[in-house]
């Protein structure tokens, strides 16, 4: 469907230059913000989720330490074989986190009295692990922003321009770049990013590769042109 709605849109932009309507002699740009059709108390912050997964990550490997100190000699040496290879500080990930729980799974097998053991597994399955797959889904969704919108996550909060209450709420929304010329719009690109300083050069990237074909035809067009007036200059010369 987005590849039919940008060839028609091509032919509009050739039918408009056809008919002298636009020359692209021109382009105007401004920005204004769409809210977006989102819960607007579902937002997640990019920084409370650093902080979270921080301090998750400060309880895994807590209770990864208090399993070395219950275990027996042999067993201490499996751990910390483990835990040397991520290192005191090192940043866990939920992959490799599932593989060590799935480890003190297998020992729970040999071992189902131990009470110490099976508490840890059941909060690492219950509790951390998937805390930690939600914080890393989190950071994923959020890329370079700094929030989203459970409800929409491709929509950021930002002041909207329209602020009937005057308190500043921010709101999920979108950053909505349009070119126009001649009062017909050429072009638009949504954005996350609450200014337009940071939206004209993603924008104008945007439309250097959707205009790829139209901008060919056009070229080709004014070459024509040349060629038709080349010989009534000449005769005039």
């Amino acid at each position: 469907m987005r590849a039919v709605l940008e060839t028609v849109f091509t032919s509009v932009l050739q039918f408009l230059a056809n008919e002298k309507y636009i020359s692209l002699e021109h382009y105007f740009v401004d920005g204004t913000k769409i809210e977006a059709n989102a819960n607007r108390y579902t937002f997640v912050w990019g920084k409370a989720v650093s902080k979270h997964k921080t301090k998750l990550q400060g309880n895994i490997h807590a209770l990864f330490a208090d399993i070395e100190a219950t275990e027996k000699q042999e067993e201490q040496e499996h751990h910390c074989q483990d835990l040397s290879e991520l290192g005191e500080s090192a940043e866990i990930s939920s992959e490799k986190l599932e593989q060590m729980t799935q480890t003190l799974e297998s020992q729970l097998l040999d071992k189902p009295k131990d009470k110490p053991l099976k508490k840890a597994v059941q909060r690492l399955r219950k509790d951390l692990l998937p805390r930690l797959l939600k914080y890393e889904q989190y950071q994923m969704l959020l890329g370079d922003r700094n929030s989203f919108s459970k409800t929409d996550p491709d929509g950021t909060f930002m002041r909207m321009k329209e602020d009937h209450m005057r308190n500043g709420q921010l709101k999920p929304g979108y950053n909505v770049q349009i070119g126009t010329e001649n009062q017909f719009i050429l072009a638009y690109s949504l954005h996350p990013r609450p200014t337009d300083t940071r939206c004209l050069q993603p924008h104008m990237e945007r439309q250097g590769r959707s205009w790829g074909n139209f901008l060919g035809w056009w070229l080709r067009m004014q070459a024509m042109a040349v060629k038709r007036t080349m010989p009534i200059w000449k005769t005039n010369t």
